[in-house]
């Protein structure tokens, strides 16, 4: 969570006008993708992590 939260910040006052969000996915405790919300809200973090 500390991780996609630090994403999330790289954002702070970018995302409008979609909220700033920090994405990382996870398995057996290994992040596997990180991804944030880009610019303008759009690709949203979930995508850009996949």
């Amino acid at each position: 969570m500390a991780s996609a939260l630090a994403l999330a910040r790289r954002g702070l006052g970018q995302t409008w006008p979609n909220p700033t969000v920090g994405c990382v996915l996870v398995k057996d405790g290994v992040a596997l993708a990180r991804g944030r919300t880009a610019r303008g809200g759009r690709p949203h973090a979930e995508a850009a992590a996949l």
